[in-house]
């Protein structure tokens, strides 16, 4: 019986990322305290100018979470770093899926209003605590700007299942 353990889920948003859009992405724990970091990143010709695309996408597992902001800062966008991380708290199970849904977003085609780095972010939240129930069609009914969907996620999840709670 009792409780199964919990494990941090980091959505990371650099507010200055993607010319001041902001860059979502996310950091789950895995089972031996080390962190997967999955990011979709823009379009991987740059001549689609990150609008359209093929994606350009991270799925890697990093020691710590300052090693995530070290990779960031150097691979993804240079010089920058996520300036806030929300923590929230997931069973394996629900980890699993939000690992799953996100890795699905981060891999299908980019396009700056309606599949871009902050899909990431909502398709694995609504995996571990809806059941993927928004993953159709409502799963679109988010804010394209990571900035302004950091906060709706703020009131939709955060306020349930917070690191904090």
């Amino acid at each position: 019986g009792g409780f199964a353990k919990k494990y941090k889920f980091n959505v990371m948003l650099d507010e200055r990322g993607a010319r001041n859009f902001g860059h979502h992405a996310i950091a789950g724990e895995l089972d031996n305290g080390k962190y997967r970091f999955i990011s979709k990143n823009g379009t991987l010709d740059p001549n689609d100018a990150n609008f359209s695309g093929e994606s350009w996408f991270t799925d890697k597992v990093f020691d710590t979470l300052d090693d995530v902001q070290k990779y960031y800062g150097t691979e993804i966008t240079p010089g920058h770093s996520f300036n806030k991380i929300d923590t929230y708290l997931m069973t394996r199970k629900q980890m699993n899926t939000a690992f799953e849904y996100g890795l699905i977003v981060a891999k299908q085609n980019y396009h700056l209003l309606v599949n871009s780095c902050t899909n990431v972010v909502s398709a694995s939240l609504y995996g571990a605590y809806d059941n993927g129930a928004f993953f159709g069609i409502n799963f679109y009914f988010h804010d394209p700007t990571p900035i302004i969907n950091h906060v709706l996620q703020r009131g939709n999840f955060y306020n349930h299942y917070s690191y904090s709670k």
